[in-house]
């Protein structure tokens, strides 16, 4: 029988650490290089040779974006064709 944890671990990593290819024309971004040390720490001791630092920052900005998604289409609710659609 597996942990509550153990679970916990493996849904962090399905949503998390799964491979994501960006295609077309992407954007650098700056981050602290504490945070990105810290990225790769996480990534290097958890991960699989698939996930990489700006995989792993997509699927986080894609979680954030999703869960947050009415909150920022209330704040977008003057601006119109603004919206943000969950994924």
């Amino acid at each position: 029988m597996k942990k509550k944890s153990d679970n916990r671990i493996e849904a962090y990593k399905a949503k998390y650490m799964a491979e994501r290819r960006i295609s077309g024309f992407g954007r650098q971004i700056r981050i602290s290089s504490e945070t990105a040390q810290m990225i790769t720490k996480i990534i290097r001791l958890t991960g699989d040779e698939k996930t990489t630092v700006g995989g792993f920052v997509e699927n986080i900005l894609h979680d954030h974006i999703d869960t947050h998604a009415d909150t920022i289409n209330a704040m977008l609710a003057d601006m119109p064709g603004l919206i943000i659609p969950k994924q």
